[in-house]
């Protein structure tokens, strides 16, 4: 369907895969680089992120986009179904199966998971330290249920409607209790694990694509480093110190932990060298531009917009039987209700779709509105 010169088929579907796929893997390489995440802050990467997101999700086909040849992809593929007596247009049906079952698989999978998680947070063997208690009263989230128990791995926050944060049982004097919860709270500040959920449902959906599976896993870290950065958005060098500190003691006295599906957890034992960016990033002090900050915003989102104007598909050549010279009183009619009407020979010959009208045959045909 039509609506405005705006439409949305396979080959904008397909575009807006290959394009949320480049970007994130640029995203991914600059979010390597720690000296760019503390020049420009961890809230580009997630900008950057949410934009490669709505160009997956909303792939629309705009009239007057160009159309890049995308043949020497498609081609190959091609003459491997032909060799089996196919085609594309046969094979949409198995891939959509295909595509179903695995998202249907993946969506039992974290099922069972979330199950087994909330059965064994409820079978927590509870206890609350003396020292922490104090801290826990004055807290202005004081309805948020805390819970310390020895089989808590790491602290972390579990749920979205009503969050929990669950606490091991560690060697913390309160100072410290107290930047770990104010760390937690911060998640729950920050709807972090609503949004760990919601990159999930993308990731169920998409989950044939392997760029899709990781940066599912990296948007951890990268709520975790932006909890970080507002967290300690204000805090002294000394301060940031003891911060790091709490966290080497965390680390000190935790089992192994590597992530779980939606909670928010301080940290992962077995992610180094991401523990180790952490670290780096907050105590890189580095004086941030606004005007070059706002600039790359600016640049990032005009790309954006840009990449709608680009459509990748492969080039139509037609049979020859389907070869004729264009007479001079051939062209096609654009309605006021957004039809195309093919003339041939002055005379209406057939009505065409936005997809026909990129062929090879018509593009060279004058297109003249209704007035």
């Amino acid at each position: 369907m039509i609506i405005s010169g705006i439409d949305i088929s396979t080959y904008s579907f397909i575009s807006a895969m290959i394009i949320f796929s480049l970007s994130v893997i640029i995203v991914l390489i600059f979010a390597k680089k720690t000296s760019f995440i503390a020049a420009y802050g961890i809230h580009f990467i997630l900008f950057s992120i949410v934009l490669s997101i709505i160009r997956l999700l909303i792939p629309l086909d705009i009239y007057w986009a160009k159309i890049i040849d995308l043949d020497y992809i498609l081609h190959p593929l091609e003459k491997i179904l032909l060799f089996f007596h196919t085609d594309l247009e046969e094979m949409k049906p198995v891939f959509l199966i295909l595509w179903g079952s695995g998202s249907l698989l993946f969506f039992l999978y974290v099922s069972r998971t979330f199950v087994m998680d909330i059965y064994t947070l409820k079978k927590l063997k509870k206890i609350k330290p003396e020292k922490t208690l104090s801290f826990i009263e004055e807290s202005e989230f004081d309805k948020i249920d805390i819970v310390i128990s020895p089989q808590i791995s790491v602290p972390k926050v579990w749920g979205i409607c009503k969050p929990h944060i669950y606490l091991p049982d560690l060697e913390l004097d309160e100072s410290e209790w107290r930047l770990i919860i104010n760390h937690e709270i911060q998640h729950i500040r920050n709807h972090d694990t609503l949004i760990k959920m919601i990159i999930l449902v993308i990731t169920m959906i998409f989950w044939w694509n392997p760029i899709m599976l990781l940066l599912w896993k990296k948007m951890d870290h990268f709520l975790e480093m932006r909890c970080d950065t507002m967290l300690l958005k204000s805090a002294s060098k000394n301060e940031k110190v003891s911060y790091l500190n709490m966290i080497i003691k965390v680390l000190r006295q935790t089992n192994d932990h590597r992530g779980e599906l939606v909670s928010s957890a301080l940290i992962h034992t077995s992610a180094y060298q991401l523990t180790k960016q952490r670290f780096e990033s907050i105590l890189m002090d580095v004086k941030r531009k606004r005007g070059k900050r706002f600039s790359f915003y600016l640049i990032i989102f005009l790309m954006f917009l840009s990449s709608y104007f680009i459509i990748l598909q492969p080039r139509y050549l037609p049979e020859e039987d389907e070869i004729y010279e264009s007479s001079t009183y051939d062209f096609i009619l654009y309605t006021k209700d957004n039809k195309y009407l093919f003339f041939k020979d002055g005379k209406l010959y057939e009505e065409l779709t936005k997809e026909d009208i990129k062929d090879d045959k018509y593009k060279d045909m004058e297109i003249i509105s209704e007035e």
